[in-house]
């Protein structure tokens, strides 16, 4: 709520047209009517409005007398997919008072939807390039003190494992490949 005053300042509230401008939305190719309502001010005194389009003035036009945002089918193209934010101003003034009010609402204006890929992380291990068998059982070997049992360190997403060695594992003879 405004405060009242006096000459030049404002001495209703905000208009109920004016705080309900609703989002709109339009497809490339279509058309759009939007009236945000009559604009009259609080005490039912016709104000005198105008809109500022801004970027959206190349598709779209805005009818003071009518209060009257309209949107052209032929003016748009895919380049105009986007959102634009149309400025209200709207004005009362007499003898005695002046008072002015401005809202917005935004335009989006869109195309075919936008597909969104899923991402899923990538398979560490590239079976196809693997030569060696692919072991299926999580069976334990037996223990064999010959053969050491080293331990995973990390394993990264691309597929780098990097082992650990205790103390009292011995490296195998050919410790540089390990099946």
């Amino acid at each position: 709520m405004q405060p009242l005053s006096t000459a030049n300042i404002t001495v209703s509230i905000k208009p109920e047209w004016l705080v309900n401008l609703s989002n709109q939305r339009v497809k490339v190719g279509h058309n759009l009517l939007y009236s945000p309502g009559i604009q009259m001010n609080t005490y039912g005194y016709m104000m005198e409005v105008k809109a500022e389009l801004g970027d959206a003035f190349r598709f779209s036009e805005y009818d003071q007398v009518a209060n009257i945002f309209r949107v052209h089918s032929g003016l748009t193209v895919k380049e105009d997919v986007g959102d634009y934010m149309i400025m209200i101003q709207a004005r009362f003034f007499n003898e005695t008072y002046d008072e002015k009010f401005s809202g917005h609402f935004w335009l989006t204006v869109w195309d075919d939807p936008i597909t969104i890929e899923q991402w899923m992380p990538p398979d560490p291990i590239e079976y196809q390039y693997w030569k060696m068998p692919i072991k299926d059982s999580m069976e334990m070997e037996p223990f064999d003190p010959l053969r050491p049992i080293p331990y995973v360190k990390s394993l990264t997403q691309t597929g780098v494992m990097t082992i650990a060695w205790d103390k009292t594992m011995v490296p195998p003879g050919n410790y540089t490949f390990l099946p």
